[in-house]
C-alpha cells in the first residue's frame, strides 16, 4: 500500500492540512543501531499527486501536519440582559472583555453590578467603576458572559428573626437591612456575617477594636448571617490529662538540664 492509498482510505485531507508537511515515520529499532526512526518527507498536493509514492511497510506512521499558525475558530457566549444573545467568535489573540463590551447594546434592565464570566463551571465576578472594567479579562474559548437583570431587591438570610426579601434603596445599610428582618437572633455570629453580591463576589464583616465594620449593601445583594458555633468546654478529665502531660514535659526538661 502506498501513502496515497492510505490517505484515500482515511477519507482524504482536511482543508487545513499542509501539503508540504506529510511525513512517514519508519521504526528502525530492530536493526540494533543508534538510529531508531527513519523519516521520509513526502510532498502531496490536494489532488493526491505526490512527488514520490512511497510504499508503506508494517508499523509505518503517516503524519500530516496542520498549516503553519492554523488555529480553529474559538467561540464565546453572551447571555442575559443584552439586545443580541448567542455565540460569537473570538476575533483576535488576547481579546479583552472591554473590547466586547464596547460593542454590546444593553437592555435598560441590565444590572452592571451583576456581570460575571462563567469559565469551567466557575464564576469570575466582573467589577465596574465609572463604566470601566477594573478586572479586564482575556476572553477564552467557551467563556460565557452573563449580564443579570436588575431586580432592586436585597435578600436577608441566616440568623435573623425573619428571613425576608426587601426593596433596595441607595441609602440602605447592613444594619438597617437586618433591622427590617427583625434583628439578629441570639445565636447569630455578627462578626462572621457577610454579603454575596449579584456578580458572585462576597465581602465579609471586618473588625476594628471592639466594633464590627459591616460591608456595603448593593443592588440585588444577599446578606448572610451565620450561626454562632458553640465551643465545648473542657471537662475535668481533659484538664487532668492536660495537667499530667505538662508535668511530664517539665520532668523531662529537668532531667535533661542536669
Amino acid at each position: 500500500m502506498s501513502v496515497k492509498d492510505a490517505i484515500i482510505l482515511a477519507g482524504g485531507f482536511l482543508n487545513n492540512y499542509n501539503d508540504l508537511s506529510v511525513d512517514v515515520f519508519r521504526n528502525l529499532s530492530t536493526t540494533n543501531n543508534e538510529n531508531l526512526t527513519e523519516v521520509f518527507s513526502v510532498g502531496i498536493s490536494e489532488n493526491l499527486k505526490g512527488s514520490e509514492n512511497l510504499i508503506l511497510k508494517n508499523n509505518d506512521i503517516i503524519s500530516v501536519r496542520l498549516k503553519d499558525y492554523f488555529q480553529e475558530i474559538e467561540k464565546f457566549q453572551i447571555d442575559g440582559e443584552v439586545k443580541s444573545r448567542g455565540f460569537f467568535a473570538i476575533s483576535k489573540a488576547n481579546q479583552k472583555l472591554s473590547s466586547i463590551f464596547n460593542n454590546i447594546e444593553f437592555k435598560n434592565t441590565a444590572n452592571f453590578e451583576a456581570i460575571y464570566v462563567e469559565r469551567d463551571d466557575k464564576k469570575i465576578p466582573i467589577t465596574f467603576k465609572n463604566n470601566v472594567i477594573l478586572n479586564d479579562l482575556t476572553v477564552l474559548k467557551n467563556d460565557k458572559i452573563f449580564i443579570k437583570k436588575k431586580l432592586n431587591l436585597v435578600y436577608i438570610e441566616g440568623e435573623v428573626q425573619n428571613q425576608m426579601i426587601i426593596p433596595y434603596k441607595s441609602n440602605l445599610s447592613f444594619l438597617n437591612s437586618v433591622s427590617k428582618a427583625g434583628g439578629f437572633t441570639p445565636n447569630s455570629d455578627k462578626s462572621k456575617s457577610y454579603i454575596t453580591y449579584s456578580n458572585g463576589s462576597s465581602k465579609r464583616t471586618k473588625k476594628f477594636l471592639f466594633f464590627n465594620i459591616y460591608p456595603k449593601v448593593k443592588l440585588d445583594s444577599k446578606i448572610i448571617i451565620p450561626k454562632k458555633i458553640k465551643k465545648e468546654k473542657n471537662n475535668s478529665g481533659e484538664i487532668i490529662g492536660f495537667s499530667s502531660a505538662l508535668a511530664s514535659i517539665a520532668a523531662i526538661i529537668s532531667l535533661i538540664s542536669k
